[in-house]
């Protein structure tokens, strides 16, 4: 219960912070969520931005890597040094609703999420429709639904508990639910608009379902899968395990995510309706057997580990090589040593990993790029965790948590918060100097009010303060006790 609370605290901190549209794609899964609350009705691809969002990209700093794109007037780095930063907040603030029934789409803006699968925008468009009556502004519309993210997403550290007591002995459970919880890369997975909280908070779910192994729990976890299957089409890489398994799980998926992947398949020729994936069947030129072979797969797996790990939002924001290079040699260390009895927690996982690596394949034959985005696992946190609590054994778990806690805390404040608030800016080449924190500690509570709003500083302060202190209290906790 600790954890649990701590990790929504860490993620009220991160939605506190976090810039309108700084979240992977925000804006697009944003854009579906209020035209399935608005028009009571799914969009279609080729479906524009509605005048709001498309208004507000406009008038509010956007990550750094899409800025090429021809909506994108201002980028953290350029909206700090523009001397319209007063008029353009004004004008953010002073932005009309939308309003149901005026969402025809703005022409060469594509809602590009409305590739992704319906369950979640048709559950977040529930407290999307109480705020368009309550007429709340943007900022405020955002900040709820992130909300409603963390508090999805923060199931997984009890399922992740539950699960690890099923198959590790007793000691270990809270030691698991430490690393669910201080993963640094999942909080930019989920502390944002957008549904991978949802499959984060369902892949938990069959994860604790699988491991008890019982007959309700396996058709339960077959029910589970399928509502995943309608929340991220990744899940698909889960499909031949559950074939394999019993037929009591693959059934409901059958049932009630078969009709929605028939039709994905029908209307756009891909069975995932991910805009790669359709785009790859254009390429005739590269097969998929030629892209295997081409790919650099060194170069993707060492990417893909990277976002992973830690990535910075969606303005990329690495902190040092050392320090991924230093995790994969534990995350490496754990792999040799996992336990055969939890074969079926290796087996979940290899199977995503499949689906990465397909997703490699897709990405270069589109943009002739070996890579793939490593968050897409921590839809299996519960897995993982369970996988290298096992691995790094009881002393050294507890202390990977603690090296966890140093590298989210390193990323956030000589990275992430200051670049937020135009401390520190790339050079012409790309790169972003950290800033020293340590030599200015007076600007933290000026760089929190930046972020957020005046006389929040000391709050959030202290929000971020009880996660770290509290997280790293249990680490020691377990690092003693055993």
């Amino acid at each position: 219960m600790l954890l649990w609370c701590l990790f929504v605290c860490r993620g009220i901190f991160a939605i506190s912070t976090l810039p309108l549209w700084e979240g992977f794609d925000e804006f697009s899964h944003f854009a579906v969520i209020q035209h399935v609350a608005l028009e009571a009705a799914f969009p279609r691809p080729d479906t524009g931005n509605s005048r709001e969002v498309s208004q507000s990209l406009r008038l509010t700093p956007m990550p750094w890597p899409p800025r090429a794109s021809p909506e994108v007037r201002y980028t953290h780095d350029s909206y700090w040094k523009s001397p319209d930063r007063e008029r353009l907040r004004r004008e953010l603030q002073q932005i009309p609703p939308q309003r149901p029934g005026s969402d025809v789409g703005v022409p060469g803006e594509r809602l590009y999420e409305a590739q992704q699968p319906p369950l979640y925008y048709i559950l977040a468009a529930l407290p999307y429709r109480l705020m368009a009556f309550l007429d709340l502004d943007l900022h405020t519309r955002v900040f709820v639904l992130r909300l409603c993210n963390v508090l999805l997403a923060s199931l997984a550290i009890p399922l992740a508990y539950f699960a690890a007591k099923e198959v590790l002995p007793p000691p270990f459970a809270l030691t698991v639910a430490l690393l669910a919880a201080t993963m640094p890369g999942l909080s930019a997975a989920v502390f944002r608009v957008g549904n991978d909280a949802l499959a984060v908070a369902l892949g938990s779910a069959i994860v604790y379902l699988l491991v008890r192994r019982d007959e309700p729990s396996f058709r339960l976890a077959g029910w589970t899968l399928a509502a995943a299957l309608l929340a991220k089409a990744y899940f698909l890489s889960l499909l031949p395990l559950a074939i394999l398994s019993r037929k009591a799980s693959w059934l409901p998926v059958a049932l009630i995510a078969g009709p929605y992947y028939i039709w994905t398949f029908a209307t756009t020729g891909s069975l995932t309706g991910e805009q790669h994936d359709v785009a790859a069947g254009l390429f005739k030129d590269t097969s998929v057997f030629s892209a295997i072979v081409q790919v650099n797969w060194r170069q993707a797996v060492d990417s893909t580990f990277w976002s992973y790990i830690w990535i910075g939002n969606w303005s990329f924001l690495p902190v040092r090589s050392w320090m991924y290079h230093g995790m994969a040699v534990l995350y490496a260390l754990a792999a040799v040593r996992v336990p055969r009895s939890l074969v079926l927690l290796v087996g979940l996982v290899l199977s995503f990993l499949a689906g990465i690596a397909y997703h490699v394949v897709v990405t270069f034959r589109v943009h002739g790029i070996s890579s793939s985005t490593g968050w897409y696992l921590h839809a299996l946190v519960a897995a993982q965790a369970i996988l290298l609590a096992a691995g790094w054994g009881p002393r050294l778990a507890p202390i990977a948590a603690a090296l966890f806690l140093a590298l989210d805390a390193f990323g956030l404040w000589a990275y992430q918060l200051p670049y937020y608030a135009g401390r520190i800016a790339h050079t012409p080449d790309g790169r972003l100097a950290a800033y020293p924190v340590f030599e200015r500690l007076e600007t933290v509570p000026s760089i929190l009010e930046q972020l957020s709003h005046p006389g929040f500083a000391t709050p959030l302060l202290l929000l971020y303060l009880t996660w770290t202190l509290g997280a790293l209290t249990v680490a020691a906790y377990q690092w003693r006790r055993q």
